[in-house]
């Protein structure tokens, strides 16, 4: 295992959080609880680059900072969680 595919791995962890915690706390359809804040402001402290990566990601969703596409992407993300809840038969 090479340093540049570990570096990467983390790389891509770090995005892979930062987007997850974007869409709790921007895209939620409840506010985000004390204890959700409180494990994000924690995840932010981790590291000095996870509160960068979480701004680099919401700054890439700036461009779709509408009414409209909030709506699209919830209404998708809703049915991908749904799809993925229902029992294979």
């Amino acid at each position: 295992m090479t340093r540049d595919s570990a570096t990467e791995r983390e790389k891509k962890a770090r995005n892979d959080a930062a987007t997850l915690w974007y869409i709790r706390i921007e895209l939620a359809d409840d506010p985000v609880g004390a204890d959700q804040m409180e494990a994000f402001e924690s995840w932010k402290a981790e590291h000095p680059d996870n509160a960068k990566e979480f701004e680099l990601v919401k700054d890439a969703q700036r461009p779709f900072d509408n009414l409209l596409f909030r709506f699209l992407v919830k209404d998708r993300l809703k049915a991908s969680l749904a799809a993925k809840s229902d029992p294979k038969d």
